[in-house]
C-alpha cells in the first residue's frame, strides 16, 4: 500500500503542476462595503474564508459577545454527557446579584438548564450566564479558566476572558477575528444553537403559566428583519460600545458578520446588514465534500474484502465570486486499486476543487475500514471458488 500511495502522490504532483496556473485565487469586488465601525469582519462560514476585514485583530471589549464562549462550553458539556437539558441549575447569590440584562433569578431558584440556555442565547441574561457557569464548573473562576483554555485551543490569540457574561472588567478583551473563530466553531459543531438565537421572542419559567412566565426579547433585530438571519449575539457595555456577531444563510451559503465598537445600535445593525449583503451579492459557497462522506470505492488486491469505501478526510468547501460557481470542477484522484494490508483511515488519494484551471482547495481521501491480507488457505479457497463456481 505504501508504494502504491507514493506512486499516486508523484502522479498527483505532476497533474497539479500542469493544471494550476499563476494569478490571484479569486477576483474581489472593486468596491468594498462601507462600514463605519472601527472593527469588523465578513467570513464565509463553511470554508472559514475571511472576505473583508477592518481592524479585525485590534483588541476590543466583547460585552455580551462573551456569552458565545459560555454557550460553546455548555453545548460541549451536553455533547459529552456532563450535563443534561433537564438538569436543575441553582442560582447562587452572586449570580442573582449581577446587574445589566437579566431574567431576575433569585438566590436558590432552580431552573432547567434548557431554560437557562435560552435565557443566555435569546435574552443575553447575565445572571443566567453566571448560574450556568457555576453549574458546569463548580465556580465562576473555574469556568473562566476553561473559557481561556478553549480560546487558546481555537487559536484566539487576542482574547482573554475574566467572566462568563461580558460585563466590563480589566483584562477582559477579544478581537473581531477571534469572535469569528469562536462563532464558526459554535455554528458548525452545534447548529442547534441557531434554533435558539433565531428566536425573536421566547419565554422561561413556562411551568408558572401565562401569568408567571418570563418574556425574553432578542436584541438582535436582524433575526426578525434581515432575510436568512438566524443568530448569533449582540452586546453593549460602556467600554465595548455596540457589537454583534450576526449570521445569515441563503441557498446553502452562510455568512458571518462581526461588528465591534459601534457608536450606536443603529450603526451596528447597519454595518452588519451591509457586510452580510456584500457577501450575498458577491460570493457563493461551493461544497466539494463533507468530512466522512463516501466519495468513491476502491478494489482491494489479496484482501479479506474485495472493495472498500473511500471517505473524505475533512470538509472541502470554497467560496467563489457569484456567477463562477458553475465553473468549479471536483477532481477525485485515486489509484486503480490497492493491495492489502490497508489501515483504516490511511490516506489513499485526494479530492480537489478547481476553477479556471486553478486549485481552490483539497483534502485527503482515506480508507473507511482496515483490510487484512488473505491467508494462504483463504487464497487457495478463493481460487477454487473462481475455478469451480457452484451452479
Amino acid at each position: 500500500m505504501g508504494a502504491s500511495y507514493r506512486q499516486l502522490a508523484s502522479g498527483l504532483a505532476f497533474l497539479l503542476a500542469l493544471v494550476i496556473s499563476a494569478g490571484p485565487l479569486m477576483a474581489r469586488p472593486a468596491t468594498g462595503p462601507a462600514v463605519r465601525s472601527p472593527s469588523a469582519l465578513l467570513m464565509e462560514v463553511g470554508s472559514g474564508e475571511v472576505l473583508w476585514a477592518k481592524g479585525a485583530d485590534t483588541r476590543v471589549a466583547p460585552a455580551s459577545i462573551t456569552k458565545l464562549m459560555t454557550l460553546l462550553l455548555a453545548y460541549e458539556a451536553l455533547a459529552a454527557g456532563a450535563a443534561r437539558l433537564d438538569d436543575r441549575v441553582v442560582a447562587s447569590e452572586a449570580a442573582a446579584g449581577l446587574g445589566g440584562t437579566q431574567i431576575w433569578l433569585h438566590s436558590g431558584e432552580r431552573m432547567p438548564l434548557g431554560d437557562v440556555l435560552r435565557a443566555v442565547a435569546v435574552g443575553s441574561a447575565n445572571d443566567a450566564a453566571a448560574a450556568l457557569a457555576e453549574h458546569l464548573a463548580g465556580s465562576e473562576a473555574e469556568f473562566v479558566a476553561r473559557m481561556n483554555e478553549r480560546a487558546s485551543d481555537l487559536g484566539m490569540v487576542a482574547t482573554r476572558f475574566q467572566n462568563s457574561h461580558g460585563l466590563d472588567h480589566p483584562g477582559h478583551y477579544t478581537s473581531s477575528a477571534d469572535v469569528a473563530r469562536l462563532s464558526r466553531e459554535l455554528v458548525l459543531r452545534f447548529p442547534a444553537v441557531l434554533e435558539l438565537t433565531a428566536q425573536y421572542l421566547a419565554y422561561v419559567r413556562e411551568e408558572l403559566g401565562a401569568g408567571g412566565r418570563t418574556e425574553i426579547l432578542n436584541r438582535n433585530r436582524l433575526v426578525r428583519f434581515y432575510p436568512g438571519a438566524d443568530g448569533l449575539k449582540t452586546g453593549w457595555t460602556k467600554s465595548a460600545g455596540y457589537c454583534v456577531a450576526a449570521t445569515a444563510v441563503r441557498e446553502g451559503t452562510r455568512f458571518l458578520a462581526v461588528v465591534m465598537g459601534s457608536a450606536s445600535r443603529t450603526e451596528r445593525d447597519a454595518d452588519a446588514r451591509t457586510l452580510l449583503s456584500h457577501g450575498f451579492s458577491n460570493f457563493v459557497a461551493v461544497r466539494g465534500a463533507a468530512a466522512g462522506e463516501v466519495v468513491s470505492a476502491l478494489p482491494i488486491t489479496r484482501g479479506q474484502v474485495a472493495r472498500i469505501d473511500v471517505l473524505a478526510g475533512g470538509d472541502l468547501g470554497v467560496v467563489v465570486p457569484r456567477g463562477k460557481e458553475r465553473g468549479v470542477e471536483r477532481v477525485v484522484l485515486l489509484p486503480e486499486r490497492l493491495a492489502a494490508p490497508v489501515a483504516a483511515g490511511a490516506p489513499v488519494g485526494e479530492i480537489a476543487l478547481f476553477l479556471d484551471g486553478q486549485e481552490l482547495g483539497r483534502v485527503p481521501l482515506i480508507a473507511a475500514i482496515g483490510v487484512e491480507p488473505l491467508s494462504w488457505p483463504s487464497m487457495v479457497w478463493r481460487l477454487i471458488l473462481l475455478l469451480f463456481p457452484s451452479s
